[in-house]
């Protein structure tokens, strides 16, 4: 692998697999709190969401396009999720979950950005 000098040419001094690995790492950690958001709005598209990512990460997928797609599939319904159970959302277990869900779609954009950019 060779390295560009070029300003922008960040895609090159990474390995193609980095994103799928950003991606499993930050579902490592955050699994359950999406896991959490996604059954709270009751559709399975939610789950189905989180378990395509999860296994494309996984899988440590070269298309690194069809995981940002799925990253941004997956931001929607946690973005839905406040308007699926009403606003605001009441507290689950202590967790304020309109924030949770306004955070987790944050990152979910970070790291469909970061997708697109390798």
């Amino acid at each position: 692998m060779s390295v560009s000098r070029s300003p922008g040419r960040f895609r090159d001094a990474m390995p193609v697999t980095t994103a799928a690995r950003v991606v499993e790492a930050f579902l490592d950690r955050h699994v359950d709190g999406l896991e959490a958001l996604a059954a709270a709005t009751g559709r399975s598209d939610s789950m189905d969401a989180l378990h395509r990512v999860r296994r494309l990460s996984r899988a440590r997928t070269r298309d690194t396009k069809a995981l940002a797609r799925e990253l941004e599939t997956l931001r929607d319904r946690v973005d839905e999720a406040s308007a699926a159970l009403g606003t605001p959302l009441p507290c689950v277990a202590g967790q304020d979950v309109d924030a949770a869900a306004r955070w987790y779609a944050g990152r979910l954009t970070d790291l469909a950005d970061l997708c697109r950019r390798m």
